[in-house]
């Protein structure tokens, strides 16, 4: 019963034109990822209610990358006629999915929508950066800290992490790909 429940999914609506899923999974990594959030809040000296909000936005910062992320994919396999149909959250990540009549593509194809994430992921991080020097370091404030966290996140775990052959990461499709690739030219 748990992994059945744990595979349901509800449809919350569409973002650019494909359908966004939110799964058993995905709610529970939300509630997970809030509940840390406070804990980092309460270790860092907040008081429990601000520690509340600042979990939830911390929360809401990690899907937000992530999803940014996954519009990268979206908008390069638009480019290439060849779109992604809808974007799921779930353990911890958002994962995007194809239809599945989807015609044999090129490798090319391929590994351009493979890197439309990680590219998308720099520049937010690259936007995230000017924003915190612009605005200078306000050590100390929770403002800074979340800038902070959404810099390092995006940069290390959904940039750079994307690129960890893991199976269903950039990486693993780019190891898949870009033989094919080269072997083709």
């Amino acid at each position: 019963m748990f992994k059945a429940l744990m595979r349901k999914s509800w449809v919350m609506g569409y973002l650019l034109g494909v359908k966004v899923k939110m799964t058993a999974a995905g709610l529970v990594t939300s509630v997970v990822l809030w509940l840390l959030g406070i804990g980092a809040g309460v270790w860092f000296g907040l008081p429990w209610g601000t520690a509340v909000g600042v979990g939830f936005v911390l929360m809401l910062v990690h899907w937000f990358g992530d999803v940014w992320h996954q519009l990268g994919h979206l908008v390069v396999g638009r480019r290439e006629g060849y779109q992604m149909e809808g974007l799921v959250f779930v353990w911890g990540l958002v994962g995007s999915y194809y239809p599945k009549d989807e015609p044999e593509l090129a490798p090319i194809v391929h590994i351009k929508r493979a890197l439309g994430g990680p590219i998308a992921t720099f520049l937010l991080v690259g936007i995230i950066g000017a924003i915190i020097l612009v605005l200078g370091p306000e050590r100390g404030t929770i403002g800074y800290g979340i800038l902070q966290f959404a810099f390092w996140e995006n940069l290390v775990l959904i940039g750079l992490g994307a690129f960890v052959p893991l199976g269903f990461t950039d990486g693993s499709s780019l190891l898949e790909w870009v033989p094919k690739w080269r072997a083709e030219r």
